[in-house]
């Protein structure tokens, strides 16, 4: 890639967005970066530019990478006239958790303001980014994805191409966090009744169909000692709510997410917001 090309910004700088700006400076690429608050981009200063403005941030780069909580952060933020002209060009990389209608519609925009799209889905937490088997799903025109694999390879070793319907990577973003919520949330349920009748849930719920859910799942249900770092519980939340609506947009029976809708918000409200998905047991355990 010709040494013009090599340029990247990341807007975003939580958990992820950051793990994503780290992974495009250690593989040689010009960073610019932006965040809300000012505060979380200090640690790029010296490998990053740091600017002040959306508009500055678009400007600065042949691809831009959005990592925001939803696609409505995301609109507010690029939906301005300013903005607009400076993305219009340039390639534009979608990685905040969103429903397939989301994306359609964040496609369709992009469109509008001539700007090439790639909408994608990160299965892995951000200590993950940048690894050999690190895997992100990507939708959206086949040669733009095999035009830029140097920059997806940056973000980890395995990014999957599943379709040209902008769609299909929320879609698959959308399956593989229900089946996990789903198994998690199981093993949690579990865990309060094994705690509740004085059973060690480490010696009987960490091996069998679910082995490969319990080390992330189960660490802190004994103590309350729970680990952060990875994806906050207010984050889990909101992708469970994208799943919601996903159901919904879909036509389809949403019982079983709503319910999971509403142990995170009962954990969360319990005051674990900011722990990682084994807090999550907080919604069961006796209060």
């Amino acid at each position: 890639m010709p040494t013009s090309q090599r340029t990247v910004t990341v807007i975003g700088l939580g958990l992820m967005g950051s793990a994503l700006a780290r992974a495009f400076a250690r593989a040689g690429y010009a960073l610019t970066v932006w965040n809300r608050t000012p505060e979380k981009a200090q640690p790029f200063l010296g490998t990053a530019q740091v600017v002040g403005t959306v508009r500055e941030a678009c400007a600065a780069s042949r691809t831009v990478v959005v990592s925001l909580l939803d696609y409505g952060v995301s609109d507010g933020l690029l939906h301005q006239a300013e903005v607009e002209q400076a993305l219009s060009g340039k390639l534009l990389i979608q990685l905040s958790t969103g429903t397939p209608a989301d994306a359609r519609r964040c496609g369709a925009w992009a469109k509008q303001q001539g700007v090439s799209y790639l909408d994608g889905a990160i299965m892995s937490y951000p200590s993950g980014i940048g690894g050999e088997h690190t895997t992100i799903y990507y939708s959206g025109p086949r040669a733009v994805f095999e035009e830029n694999r140097e920059l997806l390879n940056a973000l980890g070793g395995q990014p999957r191409f599943c379709g040209e319907a902008i769609g299909a990577a929320a879609a698959v973003d959308m399956v593989l966090l229900d089946v996990f919520y789903g198994a998690s949330a199981t093993l949690l349920h579990a865990a309060a009744i094994c705690l509740a009748e004085s059973v060690s849930p480490d010696d009987y719920l960490s091996h069998g169909l679910l082995e490969g859910v319990a080390p992330l799942a189960l660490p802190g249900v004994s103590d309350g000692k729970y680990p952060g770092g990875n994806s906050t519980m207010v984050t889990n939340a909101a992708a469970v709510r994208h799943i919601v609506r996903a159901c919904q947009d879909a036509g389809i029976d949403a019982s079983f997410p709503t319910a999971l809708l509403a142990w995170f918000t009962r954990a969360i409200e319990r005051g674990h917001g900011n722990d990682d998905m084994p807090a999550l047991y907080e919604a069961f355990r006796r209060p």
